[in-house]
């Protein structure tokens, strides 16, 4: 994955979260009830950036 594509993918990513956590939050709906599936997107975007995306050499 080049860098571009990671910095778009980041970048996409805060947008979305920060958009999604103001209309929520527009709507009266809290952090306490939202804030463990967000957390989970965090993880799986660490996830994605950390692990490796071929298993080649393990084969």
């Amino acid at each position: 994955m080049s860098a571009s594509s990671i910095i778009s993918i980041l970048g996409l990513s805060i947008l979305l979260m920060y958009s999604l956590s103001k209309i929520l939050e527009f709507y009266g709906i809290g952090i306490n009830v939202y804030g463990s599936y967000m957390a989970f997107y965090i993880f799986i975007l660490i996830s994605i950036f950390i692990l490796p995306r071929n298993y080649s050499g393990i084969i």
